[in-house]
């Protein structure tokens, strides 16, 4: 992972795709050399590369974990929301359950602007969260409900 690293920080994708190369034909990659790739072309603004990555990953047999998702879902909610609801989706369908960071990125993402069901999407994700509610999380849902003046939704959670 270092290597790796030290190839990001040099903007050398080139040699970050050989070493993964590498590492998949010998045997010894894992689900943080994928997260590492898929952060970094994401802060590269390659959000198709990334995507690509997560199905390359799965294809050699490296179960992608809620960090994965959370990159991506980080990124979609960065780009106005666009495909959020998608990786949350993939999230479910391999099996994770979304966490605080999931939750806490769909609610920032939501605003005044965003569509009505969107916040009742979010809400409907933190009360399946693996982790149960905390100060920061609350927070995060109280300021949400606000912003799209839906304190009738808040009401449920206090």
């Amino acid at each position: 992972n270092v290597m790796l690293s030290a190839y990001i920080a040099g903007r050398d994708m080139a040699s970050t795709e050989k070493l993964l190369s590498h590492a998949s034909e010998a045997g010894v990659v894992d689900v943080s050399m994928y997260n590492t790739m898929i952060k970094a072309y994401l802060r590269l603004g390659d959000s198709r590369r990334a995507r690509t990555l997560v199905l390359t990953m799965r294809s050699a047999g490296v179960a992608p974990n809620s960090v994965t998702f959370n990159e991506l879902l980080d990124a979609a909610a960065g780009k106005g929301g666009s495909g959020m609801w998608e990786v949350v989706e993939e999230m479910e369908a391999c099996g994770l359950k979304p966490n605080h960071v999931t939750c806490s990125i769909l609610l920032k993402s939501v605003q005044n602007r965003s569509q009505p069901r969107d916040i009742e999407r979010a809400l409907e994700i933190v009360e399946k969260a693996e982790d149960a509610m905390d100060e920061v999380l609350l927070s995060s849902l109280c300021e949400a409900c606000i912003r799209t003046n839906r304190s009738d939704l808040l009401a449920r959670h206090l």
